[in-house]
């Protein structure tokens, strides 16, 4: 059978993107013989039939947080899974697994859209497998291959993805995980804040940050 990796980002595969880069850490973490089939957001999931998709043993699920909850294209897209199961009568033995990350440092902000997911689940029979929700998803989109892997400040991440790895090798349930950096808040925020001055200046618009919105009358 086959694992399908949806991927809810709506960027290309050359730009800087967390949920790609969460699932092709997790593919090299899943049994390599087995198939894996991939639709993507930025070419509105229509490389693969959502047929193909449903009957999968298991869905997972990588998206960015869209105003605390999934994105529309995404829903979207849930929509049309439920149709082509209910309306196939696919019988399902499939479980779903959620990868979704936020450009807030706190991981918990990411769980009532893992709850939206769950919702899908379970309105179309499939069974729940595990989430892991990831704060400052911002600062791992342009990592290259294999860095993530390694120490401090990701150390945090390695050992979640290998927990939901093995959990997905084996068609196993598991507890959420909740995944915050290696790092004080207070460090998150100043890199973050030091990130947009630093695209401020390329854009020659520094002068400005502290510019005040104009009053509306």
């Amino acid at each position: 059978m086959s694992v399908a990796f949806i991927c809810g980002s709506p960027k290309k595969s050359r730009l800087p993107s967390t949920s790609l880069m969460l699932l092709d850490r997790l593919r090299g973490l899943l049994d390599q013989s087995e198939e894996i089939l991939s639709v993507t957001g930025a070419n509105n999931f229509e490389e693969i039939s959502p047929q193909r998709i449903a009957s999968s043993r298991a869905l997972i699920f990588s998206w960015p947080l869209y105003v605390d909850g999934l994105p529309a294209w995404l829903l979207s897209y849930l929509e049309t899974l439920a149709e082509t199961i209910v309306s196939g009568h696919l019988q399902q033995a499939g479980r779903v697994y959620a990868l979704v990350n936020c450009g807030f440092y706190e991981a918990r902000l990411n769980l009532p859209a893992v709850r939206g997911l769950k919702l899908f689940a379970k309105t179309v029979n499939l069974n729940w497998g595990q989430a892991l929700a990831l704060g400052g998803g911002g600062m791992y989109s342009s990592l290259p291959s294999g860095v993530a892997a390694g120490p401090w400040p990701f150390g945090r991440l390695t050992r979640a993805l290998k927990i939901l790895g093995q959990n997905i090798k084996v068609s196993r349930s598991g507890e959420d995980l909740l995944v915050e950096p290696s790092l004080p808040p207070w460090l998150y925020a100043f890199m973050a804040n030091q990130r947009w001055r630093l695209m401020a200046l390329k854009a020659g618009v520094f002068g400005k940050l502290k510019d005040k919105c104009p009053e509306v009358k």
